[in-house]
């Protein structure tokens, strides 16, 4: 092994070494993931290596975005460090097609295990994604979302696929967050809400036919949205929801002339216009 090599080596598992273990394991590390055929010693450290070097190359890339001359030499060095480990501890061992082969699959699996945790998230761990957003909200004594508010906030709008991942949840404030119709197709199977407010969104009302399977629904809040003469029409598919109570259709631009006939469609529900 080259000196240079050697010594950039030695430092770096110093530090690796003495950072110790972080308190939750991450996606992907070797006790989770299959070994892909690398020999079981040096597979956590081959794992670490593709981390750093994708690291560097994300800071190498974002730094030329910037244009940042300091920032851009500073991730150059530290991408060519890690390739330099790499090839003198894999690649001239394993050959670069098969470390290569081996660099892909562990980025599939760990993309696939982030997707299947994302897919399965609830209660604290979500309500925290959505904090981080902006959002606030209440779990119960026994760790379900109960309540979720994004009033005047932006997030992913796909975290509210995730809401069907909450069984307890009946409150759930959506008003001034930019949702479009085609947005409403993440709630369709969000079962449990009772209370759904979306007021002040950019809908139009063609996606309102996502929330026929809300069959919980009791209150629901389309005040200062889109609906205009098409309103009738969009809000038909709502009246399959059998305990609905209460909707507010208050400032939007439904003709005066179209209430009467709303009010016919929803002979049970309290119309607010």
């Amino acid at each position: 092994m080259k000196k240079p090599v050697y010594v950039a080596f030695c430092v770096w598992m110093v530090v690796f070494v003495s950072c110790g273990e972080p308190d939750t394991p991450p996606l992907g590390k070797m006790t989770s993931t299959p070994s892909l055929g690398i020999p079981e010693g040096e597979y956590e450290l081959f794992a670490n290596l593709v981390h750093e070097i994708q690291s560097a190359e994300t800071n190498l890339t974002e730094a030329r975005a910037r244009l940042n001359r300091k920032e851009i030499d500073l991730a150059r060095s530290a991408l060519e460090r890690d390739t330099q480990l790499m090839d003198q501890l894999f690649v001239s061992k394993y050959g670069e097609e098969q470390v290569e082969a081996w660099s892909l699959t562990l980025l599939e699996i760990e993309d696939h295990q982030r997707r299947q945790a994302l897919a399965q998230m609830r209660g604290r761990e979500l309500l925290e994604r959505f904090q981080d957003h902006g959002g606030s909200g209440r779990l119960n004594d026994e760790g379900y979302l109960v309540a979720l508010s994004c009033r005047n906030t932006q997030f992913p709008k796909t975290l509210l696929r995730r809401l069907a991942n909450c069984p307890r949840l009946a409150e759930v404030d959506l008003s001034n967050t930019q949702l479009r119709d085609y947005h409403l197709e993440n709630l369709k199977l969000a079962h449990s809400i009772r209370r759904l407010n979306l007021s002040d969104n950019p809908i139009k009302g063609n996606g309102l036919k996502y929330l026929t399977s809300l069959i919980n629904l009791r209150i629901l809040d389309l005040s200062a949205i889109q609906l205009n003469h098409t309103a009738r029409t969009n809000l038909k598919p709502l009246t399959v929801l059998e305990h609905l109570s209460n909707l507010n259709l208050s400032n939007t631009e439904i003709p005066p002339g179209d209430t009467d006939n709303i009010l016919r469609m929803f002979k049970t529900t309290d119309i607010t216009f």
